[in-house]
C-alpha cells in the first residue's frame, strides 16, 4: 500500500478492497517488526469506507448445490423413489444440519457436495444409501481427515466415534433432535458392524431387552438423546431395525466409496 498510495488520490479512480482486515493488520505488524502498531489507525489512511459483508446463507447455498449437481436425478430414479421415497429429503437435511458450523466454508459446503455427487455414481440403485452417514463420513474426510482415516483403521470404540461426531456438528440440536439421533444411530451401529467384521463370535450390538424381548435401552450415551424424551436412541433404533436387518449395516461400502475420491482433485 506504501508503494501504490500515491495512485489513491488520482481523480475519478475508486479502489475497492476485499480484504480479511484482521489478518491484513497481522501483516502490517509483520511488516514492521513490532506488535504494537495500531494496524487499524494505519489502514484508515487507505481506507475511506468500510462494509462487512453479512455472512452468507449456507441453506440456500445447499439448496442451489442439491440442484447444480442434479442429485434429484439420481434420488429420483423410480426404483429408489419407490423404495426409500425420503432419501432426497433427508440429504438436505442433513447437509443443512452439518454445514452450520461456522468454520465450514462455502468452498467446503461445494466440496462436500462434489465428492457426495460423485461417490453416489458407484452406489447401485437397489442399494439404500442412508444420507446422515454418508454426509457425515465425507464431511469428516474435508474437516477432520485424521478423524476419518482412524475410522478407517478402527482406532476408535463406538463411544469414542459418537463423542466425536457430537463435537462436530454444531447445530441448534432441539430443532433437529431426530435427524441428529437417527444419524447417531446409524453411526453407533454401522461402525460396531464394521469394527467387529470378521471377528468370531461376533459381539452384538449392546442394547437391553425386557422379559418380554423389548428393547428398553441402547448403551450408548448421545448428547442428542435422552431416554425420557419421546424420541430417543431406542427409538432410533427401532425405526431402523424396521427398515433393514440391522447387523448388516456396514460402514465399509461408504468408506471405500470414499476412499475411492482420493485421486480426485476438487
Amino acid at each position: 500500500m506504501e508503494q501504490i498510495k500515491h495512485l489513491f488520490s488520482v481523480p475519478g479512480i475508486v479502489f475497492v478492497l476485499s480484504i480479511d482486515k484482521v489478518q491484513l493488520g497481522n501483516a502490517v505488524r509483520g511488516f514492521y517488526g513490532s506488535d504494537l502498531i495500531e494496524a487499524d489507525d494505519y489502514l484508515r489512511r487507505f481506507i475511506d469506507l468500510e462494509y462487512s459483508i453479512p455472512e452468507p446463507n449456507k441453506q440456500l447455498m445447499v439448496d442451489y448445490l442439491f440442484q447444480y449437481y442434479d442429485f434429484d436425478q439420481f434420488f429420483s430414479i423410480h426404483h429408489r423413489k419407490r423404495s426409500f421415497s425420503e432419501e432426497g429429503l433427508h440429504f438436505k437435511n442433513f447437509a443443512n444440519t452439518i454445514t452450520r458450523d461456522t468454520s465450514f466454508s462455502l468452498r467446503k459446503i461445494e466440496k462436500l457436495f462434489s465428492l457426495a455427487r460423485v461417490a453416489l455414481r458407484t452406489t447401485k440403485i437397489e442399494h439404500r444409501v442412508f444420507p446422515d452417514l454418508f454426509l457425515l463420513l465425507i464431511f469428516f474426510k474435508i474437516q477432520k481427515e485424521s478423524i476419518f482415516r482412524d475410522i478407517c483403521n478402527k482406532k476408535y470404540t463406538v463411544q469414542e466415534l459418537i463423542d466425536l461426531a457430537e463435537q462436530c456438528i454444531v447445530s441448534s440440536y432441539q430443532n433437529d433432535k431426530e435427524v441428529l439421533v437417527n444419524c447417531i444411530i446409524n453411526l453407533a451401529i454401522s461402525y460396531h458392524n464394521y469394527l467387529y467384521e470378521g471377528v468370531y463370535p461376533n459381539p452384538v450390538f449392546d442394547i437391553e431387552k425386557d422379559d418380554r424381548g423389548n428393547i428398553i435401552k441402547v448403551n450408548y450415551k448421545s448428547k442428542f438423546s435422552d431416554n425420557s424424551e419421546h424420541y430417543n436412541l431406542v427409538s432410533a433404533y427401532m425405526y431402523l431395525r424396521s427398515q433393514i436387518t440391522v447387523s448388516k449395516l456396514n460402514m465399509k461400502p461408504v468408506l471405500d466409496r470414499i476412499l475411492l475420491l482420493n485421486s480426485i482433485n476438487i
